[in-house]
């Protein structure tokens, strides 16, 4: 939360700001992933991905045999020759 809006509405302001995001905060390690859950209060309605997991993987190749592998849903940043091979499909094509 920004500093100036904590001084405004004070530590229970804070609380509530979180309310507004679809999804919660549930874990951060650095360099490995960064885990989120469905707030199941959400001011609009339950959103249908109840938990997003973001994984750091380096290396592109890796990344692209996770997903192919079907392990992950979503893998970004596969450039060159390895967007091109089989089973790759561009999100901008």
């Amino acid at each position: 939360m920004p500093k100036k809006y904590l001084e405004r509405v004070g530590d229970d302001g804070s609380r509530s700001a979180g309310r507004r995001r679809s999804h919660r905060f549930v874990s951060f390690n650095p360099g490995i992933e960064l885990v989120l859950e469905a707030y199941e209060q959400y001011w609009r309605k339950t959103p249908s991905v109840k938990r997003l997991i973001f994984k750091t993987v380096p290396d592109e190749a890796t990344r692209l045999a996770i997903a192919q592998a079907r392990r992950d849903d979503i893998a970004y940043s596969i450039r060159g020759a390895l967007a091109e091979g089989p089973g790759v499909r561009r999100a901008d094509a």
